[in-house]
């Protein structure tokens, strides 16, 4: 992959002009654009944040989750408890609702337990 020291683009309406310049001030790149293929390509970079969770701390969020001693209680009340029980901190309440989100699990389960309980 090229490093660039400078990208320019000149915006026209339908056509642009992309010059890009390295470090030795070379001309690397001059094309011309149309905007249709501009806009039908991502030329974003994509990376992966730092503080991804990891494979095993996916692992450890889903057990806990739906392991008996916590299968009713919500995010709010799982993190804490771990914390003062068992001296385990995994991630924070909010990733823990974000991978409930994420494997389609139901966020509102401590509530709806709790109210079938009460109607019993």
């Amino acid at each position: 992959m090229k490093k660039f020291k400078r990208i320019g683009i000149d915006l026209a309406k339908n056509v642009f002009q992309v010059c890009a310049v390295d470090h030795a001030e070379k001309r690397v790149i001059n094309k011309k654009l149309r905007r249709a293929e501009v806009l039908k390509k991502d030329y974003r970079t994509y990376f992966e944040p730092k503080n991804k969770l990891s494979e095993i701390e996916c692992q450890m969020i889903n057990h806990y989750l739906n392991c008996e001693e916590y299968k009713y209680l919500s995010p709010l009340q799982i993190v804490p408890r771990l914390l003062d029980e068992k001296e385990i901190y995994i991630a924070s309440e909010s990733t823990f609702y974000r991978y409930m989100r994420l494997t389609g699990q139901d966020p509102s389960r401590a509530y709806k337990e709790t109210k079938a309980l009460s109607q019993a």
